[in-house]
């Protein structure tokens, strides 16, 4: 079986983890900074849904006339494109009920 402490990551890990423990009895707890790190992450967080609700608003706001819009050019691409494969306008079509009598 292979040891791990022959790793490279492994001796890497271990010498890290030692510091680690060297320099975790040299600090001190600060509490206020800790409530400001909270208090940032806090902010950020309030800003972040702030910035995502406007962004919702503005989006469900500009929906209709999106939609306005696409239908106008779907109907005008439905036309031209009906003119282009038949050849004929939609007005040729239209047929005027009643009697009539063609010309001579």
């Amino acid at each position: 079986m292979i040891d791990p402490r022959n790793n490279h990551a492994w001796q890497r890990a271990e010498a890290l983890k030692s510091r680690m423990n060297q320099h975790a009895g040299q600090r001190s707890h600060n509490p206020l900074k800790g409530v400001l790190v909270w208090l940032s992450v806090a902010a950020l967080m309030v800003t972040g849904l702030f910035m995502a609700s406007i962004l919702l608003l503005v989006g469900l706001v500009t929906l209709p006339f999106l939609r306005h819009r696409i239908k106008r050019q779907t109907n005008t691409f439905s036309g031209t494109f009906y003119e282009h494969h038949t050849g004929t306008s939609r007005d040729s079509h239209r047929i005027i009920e009643g009697d009539y009598q063609a010309r001579p």
